[in-house]
């Protein structure tokens, strides 16, 4: 069990880290909190809470694996190196590729409740 705090104490410490460092981080934290908000707003079903959730994870998750790899990149050379470029630019594209696909997902999710509100 003392291995166990030990280690969550460390995650804890990389979200806060990251949270602290990252500009991009804190705005996918805003916006993760903006959907939760507006989830509550627009009552989403247990599904489409799920989903959201899952989504707003993964999007961080790739942020902090993004940092992680760069870090990592930093570490290996100071210097210009075209291999460590393509490493970063394709896990920012993943980052990308998932934030694009969770605010797809979040419209389809929220549009039809808004128009339903607003009409």
């Amino acid at each position: 069990m003392k291995r166990f705090i030990k280690s969550l104490g460390y995650a804890i410490e990389g979200v806060k880290n990251t949270y602290q460092s990252e500009p991009n981080f804190k705005i996918h934290v805003v916006a993760g909190l903006i959907v939760l908000s507006l989830g509550i707003l627009l009552s989403l079903s247990i599904i489409e809470w799920g989903i959201v959730i899952l989504l707003i994870g993964i999007v961080l998750t790739a942020e902090l694996m993004n940092t992680a790899i760069e870090a990592l990149a930093d570490e290996v050379t100071k210097s210009y190196s075209s291999s460590i470029k393509k490493v970063k630019d394709a896990m920012a594209g993943a980052v990308l590729v998932i934030a694009i696909a969770a605010a797809c997902v979040g419209s389809i999710i929220f549009i039809p409740k808004m128009i339903t509100l607003i009409l």
